[in-house]
């Protein structure tokens, strides 16, 4: 079910200048702030790759998931099977699981959910009108939505103290790979569960009452008759991971694992799900780092780009007296911005490159200035 509601709103131009006025402060801290970014990036991207460089030279691969105290302070690679000491119990529904390494439990409320879409025209004279639309949908969300700041009201959603549980991961007091035991760190890097095919046999011990199991869902119903979703309603679902195989780089500590430090860069303590090599999880990490990098690379740019775009916004509302040529200018000012935040971007990268990694950047310098010149040479020889 949705409903829809329309709202029509006028800006004067003295209004839209003084707002775009107002802007070019925050532009200017935009692009300030990816510059920073920009800039910063480069260095952590630089740091991550030399400690993890550093870790992949120092890791030692055990032969077994025995404890060997000649290893305890070591960078260590092992591969091994998950077993858990003990049961896990679920605090919901008093459920108790043998075998089970973690379980993950996603708590849903039937809930409103406002969407917005706006349509703007520009007037003669630099006025500008907004049509907003606001719809209505009722939607299973495992976030508390606010309806508080709805534009429309009559569409309540639960408070938060209405929510019988939340969402959270419940894991085996002692989860084991051989003799060591996983740290808490290590403990949050697993996956690969699998969701639980619900029977009524997991409500048995409840003690919330109108629960049922329909389609893999325990539902709790406001209205234990009615059979539709109702506002309020709540569904939970599991997911367990049952032992299997991981692979592992962490320091030994004792019989169970830290985080390595390296000389430079964050910390490293790695699981990952199934076999995998040492090297093989090293390169994914480098390849990790690479994409982090060129996208913290993107949103950078972008900042600089779209701050840029705010400063010389003040231009476009002035044009817009005419909408025509508002329209002319304000496409100007996309391409200005692009090709100088772009050029900013691209300087600021340089330059924490000469700063992070000068002598690879010398380097190429040279071999670019070398081929350069054998290219002009080549040339000559050829006329």
């Amino acid at each position: 079910m949705s409903d829809n509601f329309t709202e029509a709103t006028r800006e004067s131009w003295g209004s839209r200048l003084m707002g775009s006025i107002k802007g070019v402060s925050f532009g200017f801290i935009l692009s300030i702030a990816g510059i920073m970014l920009l800039f910063w990036n480069e260095g952590r991207a630089v740091k991550t790759y030399k400690g993890l460089k550093e870790g992949k030279g120092v890791v030692i691969s055990l032969n077994s998931s025995k404890v060997d105290p000649k290893n305890d302070g070591k960078l260590i690679h092992l591969t091994g099977e998950l077993s858990a000491e003990g049961e896990l119990k679920e605090n919901f529904l008093d459920y108790q699981l043998s075998n089970t390494i973690a379980l993950q439990r996603k708590v849903e409320m039937f809930q409103w959910k406002e969407e917005t879409r706006s349509e703007t025209k520009k007037n003669l004279g630099g006025s500008q009108e907004t049509v907003t639309t606001y719809e209505y949908k009722k939607t299973w969300s495992e976030i508390p939505i606010k309806s508080d700041n709805f534009k429309k009201k009559g569409y309540d959603n639960p408070s938060e103290s209405q929510w019988a549980c939340i969402s959270q991961t419940f894991y085996v007091d002692k989860i084991k790979v051989g003799d060591f035991v996983l740290s808490e760190n290590l403990k949050k890097g697993l996956s690969n569960f699998e969701k639980v095919n619900l029977s009524n046999e997991w409500i048995k011990n409840a003690k919330h009452e109108n629960l049922n199991v329909t389609e893999g869902y325990i539902y709790i119903k406001k209205n234990k008759k009615s059979k539709e979703d109702e506002i309020g309603d709540i569904r939970v679902s599991y997911s367990i991971l049952k032992p299997q195989t991981v692979s592992i780089v962490a320091v030994q500590r004792g019989s169970s694992f830290e985080p390595y430090q390296p000389k430079t860069g964050p910390q490293i303590e790695m699981i990952k799900m199934g076999i995998h090599t040492a090297e093989q999880m090293f390169q994914a990490a480098i390849q990790g780092n690479k994409t982090l990098t060129w996208i913290l690379r993107v949103v950078g740019s972008f900042l600089v780009m779209f701050g840029i775009g705010l400063v010389f916004k003040p231009l476009v509302v002035v044009a817009d007296v005419v909408p025509f040529l508002g329209n002319i200018l304000q496409a100007g000012v996309g391409i200005f911005s692009f090709v100088i935040g772009g050029g900013i971007s691209f300087i600021v990268i340089a330059i924490a490159w000469f700063y992070y990694r000068p002598i690879l950047s010398i380097s190429l310098i040279a071999i670019s200035v070398l081929l350069y010149f054998l290219f002009r040479r080549k040339r000559k020889t050829a006329a």
